[in-house]
């Protein structure tokens, strides 16, 4: 009665914490990009459903449960069963606390339990940049190889990985010289895609540009477009005419992992 008159009462419910996780993914995360959603859904199902905290009614999850929960995974990771990294436990934590943030404002459950957890220190990340003697060094190694074109791109434009591998021939005005950055290719889950790639917008709204090339780069690059003709006439009916920039010599795309291996 004290609840109702301080309007502080909650309904007593039986959901388990997978089951509301699986809800708030379904009804509530329908705007996100695949791959966004594709990774939201791998982390739910792998370290919160499966675990003792997802078969945890809701409304009976304490703070003490979830710091157990995270420090379980930080130190074995139910997948690889090796110690998980402060920064893949930080957003699945996210995950967990966006749920239950979700249920406190539907009136489940009165407070979000996962407010009063402490998370393992995330170290901060330092890129390995090249220096100019490395570069030129990277430059002898690649050339001549079908490394030369993917990786001159990166190194004169400076994409992102799903960024070159969609770069098309389309989006290179020779005319005028200029690249337009428009599209992103990604790997997904096999649910989201049948061949687990799929393009997308760039990652952020400024990913979307026009990069100035130079009239070197343009003579590069007009030789690597007719080689890809070459291939095209050479291998007729058997040629795949996706029109990308970076690919197989049959003119399939790369999956990003395949590009990332051969580097």
């Amino acid at each position: 009665m004290d609840d109702i008159e301080n309007q502080t009462y909650i309904k007593s419910n039986r959901i388990t914490v997978a089951s509301w996780v699986d809800e708030w993914m379904g009804l509530y995360l329908k705007d996100l990009s695949p791959t966004t959603l594709g990774g939201y859904r791998y982390q739910v199902d792998n370290y919160i459903k499966p675990l003792s905290i997802g078969k945890k009614q809701l409304q009976d999850l304490t703070t003490s449960d979830v710091q157990k929960w995270i420090n379980s995974i930080h130190e074995c990771s139910p997948v690889s069963q090796k110690p998980m990294s402060a920064k893949t436990v930080k957003n699945i934590f996210h995950n967990l606390s966006a749920a239950i943030d979700k249920a406190v404002l539907l009136d489940m459950v009165r407070k979000n339990v996962c407010d009063g957890a402490v998370l393992p220190k995330v170290e901060k990340y330092v890129a390995e940049v090249y220096d100019e003697a490395e570069v030129e060094k990277f430059m002898k190694l690649i050339k001549g190889t079908d490394m030369e074109l993917p990786m001159m791109l990166d190194l004169v434009l400076g994409l992102r990985r799903g960024e070159l591998l969609a770069l098309k021939w389309e989006h290179i005005d020779f005319e005028n010289s200029i690249i337009h950055i428009k599209d992103n290719r990604v790997e997904v889950k096999k649910s989201i895609s049948k061949d687990r790639v799929v393009t997308k917008d760039p990652k952020s709204k400024s990913g979307k540009r026009d990069i100035p090339i130079t009239e070197s780069f343009v003579a590069f690059l007009k030789n690597a477009r007719k080689v890809y003709l070459e291939n095209k006439m050479r291998l007729g009916s058997e040629f795949y005419d996706g029109d990308y920039v970076v690919c197989q010599p049959d003119g399939k795309p790369y999956k990003p992992a395949s590009m990332s291996s051969k580097f």
